[in-house]
């Protein structure tokens, strides 16, 4: 997420605490296309 541009709107610090989680989710969403 370092190099991602957001909306305005976004609060940047939220996505930077939950940045962990979402790398996981991501991975496991993934995981179903192998």
């Amino acid at each position: 997420f370092m190099h991602m541009n957001f909306a305005s709107q976004i609060n940047t610090s939220a996505i930077e605490n939950d940045a962990p989680a979402l790398m996981i989710a991501c991975g496991l969403a993934l995981r179903s296309f192998d």
